[in-house]
């Protein structure tokens, strides 16, 4: 062990060293450790490093540790983990292997994991654990306050940006105040959020402000949901035009009422052609009762029409059941194919 510094102390280990020109250091055991600053301390383990311009810096333990040129820069343990030159003050990586904080990320923190960067001008930034996360924009203009909790390729290049965890997501260069999570989730704007399911494909933004969600097992919420306004009074309430189809070119109807609409086609012997949610009957001759299932709960309005020559008519309508009676022109009862069409209140 060589100490020439002054009001500077080795307790033990092997061939650790305090540089000449440094004051109040302490290397407490270990190996290879050496310390070129004033008032830094190495703890233990193999061939960690305080070099260049890096006061009051600590480095507790592990092996191949650096703290280079970056004051109050803190490295808890851990493995090859790097404090580039000029990283500012008051960074930290606590554990973890190959992970590293670059130049001028003042205030920046990396909890552990495995190969995560902080790269330059990233600052305040957080990386809490994970592998290969990585903050920082195009390595030129300061990047602020971004955060990745956890998981395994994630990016964040946007000032304010957070990505709670997840695989492979990314908040892209300039896309500030950002959120991603889940799998493969893409915020490549500002003000966005993206989730992704764990489809093996891109799910991305198009434009700023947008939330985007990909979960292919469908979205179940508890509660009113409402679209354009803040306090919807059913299940779904959207203020405003609702388009469909998978070109979005046709509007839904609305209605004042909550309205049920039941339609079908009856044969000649009361047998149901086509349609749902009703049975028939036929009664006699040209007559036919329909009975709605369930039932609506007033009067519904019901409309029907003949076929190939013969007319229909209501005879009779309820809650439950409607009476049609097909006939000739001039009256008389006919056995009859017949169309017919029902709203009404659910």
């Amino acid at each position: 062990n060589t100490n020439q510094a002054p009001d500077s102390f080795i307790g033990a280990g092997s061939r650790n060293n305090i540089d000449m020109n440094c004051a109040g250091d302490a290397i407490v055991g270990g190996f290879y450790n050496s310390i070129h600053g004033n008032n830094c301390f190495i703890g233990s383990g193999e061939i960690n490093q305080i070099v260049g311009n890096s006061p009051d810096s600590f480095i507790g333990g592990g092996q191949y540790n650096v703290c280079s040129n970056a004051a109050t820069s803190f490295i808890g343990g851990g493995a090859y983990n790097t404090i580039s030159d000029n990283a500012g003050g008051d960074v930290a990586i606590v554990a973890g292997l190959g992970n590293s904080i670059g130049i001028e990320a003042d205030a920046s923190f990396i909890g552990g994991g495995e190969n995560n960067a902080i790269s330059n001008y990233a600052r305040h930034a957080v990386i809490v654990g994970g592998i290969g996360n990585s903050v920082g924009g195009d390595g030129l203009d300061l990047l602020r306050d971004s955060v990745i909790v956890g998981g395994a390729q994630n990016y964040v290049g946007g000032n304010h940006g957070f990505i709670g965890g997840g695989q492979n997501n990314s908040i892209g260069v300039g896309a500030d105040r950002a959120m991603a999570a889940g799998y493969r989730a893409k915020a490549n704007h500002s003000g966005s959020f993206v989730w992704g399911d764990s489809t093996e494909a891109d799910v991305s933004t198009t434009s700023s402000n947008q939330f985007v969600v990909r979960a292919s097992g469908g979205i179940c919420l508890n509660g009113n949901v409402g679209i354009g306004t803040n306090s919807p009074q059913a299940k779904l309430q959207v203020a405003g035009d609702v388009k469909l189809g998978s070109d979005g070119s046709l509007f839904a109807p609305g209605g004042q009422e909550n309205l049920r609409i039941v339609r079908g086609s009856v044969k000649y012997d009361g047998t149901v052609q086509y349609g749902s949610g009703f049975t028939t009957v036929k009664n006699s001759t040209g007559t036919y009762t329909i009975t709605f299932s369930p039932a609506f709960s007033d009067v519904p309005t019901v409309v029907a029409i003949g076929n190939a020559g013969a007319m229909a008519s209501l005879n009779g309508v309820g809650a439950s059941t409607c009476v049609i009676k097909t006939y000739w022109g001039f009256g008389t009862n006919t056995d009859s194919y017949f169309y017919f069409i029902a709203a009404g209140p659910r």
